[in-house]
């Protein structure tokens, strides 16, 4: 991931100093207080990832380009049924 500059969210290094407050005792599954953990780091993760904003950008090496949404990609759902154009409700094969 490093030699692609692709940022990692190591959730088991983060966890494990802290298994015996935020997991359940002989179980796989995290303690409410756990989740909430975990929660904020991923949470906290992705904001730094966008570089501490909610706005998604691409970035490359030279520059960050801003977010354009393509029209033909796009749908608001604002109406009463699905654009036939661009959404299918069921597989058409």
């Amino acid at each position: 991931m490093q030699a692609e500059s692709v940022e990692v969210n190591d959730l088991y290094a983060f966890a494990l100093p802290k298994l015996n407050t935020i997991q359940r005792p002989a179980n796989v599954h995290f303690l409410p207080t756990g989740s909430k953990a975990l929660a904020t780091q991923v949470a906290s993760s992705i904001t730094k990832a966008l570089g501490g904003s909610l706005q998604p950008t691409v970035k490359d090496s030279s520059k960050t380009i801003k977010w354009t949404p393509l029209n033909v990609l796009t749908d608001e759902f604002d109406g009463a049924k699905l654009d036939d154009a661009k959404w299918h409700d069921h597989n058409p094969k």
